[in-house]
Order: C-alpha cells, then structure tokens, then sequence
C-alpha cells in the first residue's frame, strides 16, 4: 500500500511539475510576444506615414470648425431679400468667417486654418518632414496586421496559462 501511495504520489508531483514547467513557458512566450509588440509601436514611423498622421490630424480639425461653423450659422439669415438689402447697401454680413463665435477683427483660429488650406497646410508640412531623417522601417498599416496578430496571440497564451494555473489550484498543487 505503501508503495502505491509513493507512486501515485510521484505521479502528482510530476504532474504538477510538468504544468509548472509549461506555465513557465507560456510565461517566456507571453514575454517574448510583448517584446515584439513593444518593439513595433516603439519604433519611429516612415515619412510616408507620419505624414499620413499629419493629414488626418489637419482634416480632423478642419471637419471640427465645420462643425462648429454650421452651429454659428445657424442664427444667420439665409433670405434672399435680407441678404441682397446686406449686399447692396455694402453691409458687411457679420460671418466670423475665421472663429465661428465672433465677428471682430482676430487671428485665424488654426481650425479655421485647417479647414480652409488643409491641402496647403499637408503640401507645406511635407516640405519640413524632407528635410527630416527618416528611417526605412515598417509601413503602419503592416505594423498594425502584426500587432493585431500579436495581440490574438497573447490571448491565446494567456488563456491557455490562466487555464493551467487554475488547474493547480484545483488540485490543491499552486505554489
């Protein structure tokens, strides 16, 4: 009897020691894949993509003054007989064309920029990002594909070592 309890016993240690052993691995691997993911959004972007970045932030702002804008103008008259009685007595229309709030002599709010010479403001901006180095590296929309694969693969890992050590748990073997 004995015997057989040091035996069964031997097999639960050897047991629980092969899931300690392949918990730690999925450890290694767990680490290694969030390695690589830090890797690719740690790294610089190519001049291509910044400028892409660049862009996208200019048309935001500029759809956000249109928006604003559209609110403004809301309150404004849109009658032909007012606006030609405006027009032909040379009144100015009172458009805060450039702040979408007031009507008074002001800077350009940069949204108002953005929207109105965003084309400009990107072609301008291209010019500085060339007198930039620039490192050849991953294009963003390959970088995201494998970040996006990294991250499938993390949940995997960690759901297949969540699984284990709940496991050894269970069995009383955690620690």
């Amino acid at each position: 009897m004995e015997k057989q309890l040091t035996g069964l016993l031997k097999q639960v240690k050897a047991a629980s020691d092969a899931l300690k052993t392949r918990i730690a691995d999925l450890d290694a691997q767990i680490a290694a894949a969030h390695q690589r993911r830090s890797m690719l959004t740690e790294a610089p972007v190519t001049r291509a993509d910044y400028l892409a970045y660049v862009e996208a932030d200019i048309q935001r702002q500029g759809d956000e003054f249109a928006r604003k804008m559209a609110r403004y103008m809301r309150d404004k008259t849109t009658r032909f007989g007012a606006l030609e009685h405006q027009f032909n007595s040379g009144k100015w229309m009172g458009i805060a064309y450039l702040t979408a709030d007031r009507a008074l002599p002001t800077v350009m709010t940069e949204e108002a920029a953005c929207l109105y010479f965003g084309d400009m403001m990107v072609k301008g901006f291209a010019k500085v990002l060339d007198g930039m180095d620039w490192q050849d590296t991953m294009p963003a929309d390959v970088r995201r594909v494998e970040i996006d694969r990294l991250d499938a693969e993390l949940s995997t890992l960690q759901q297949e070592r969540n699984d284990l050590a709940q496991e050894l748990i269970r069995a009383g073997l955690a620690g």
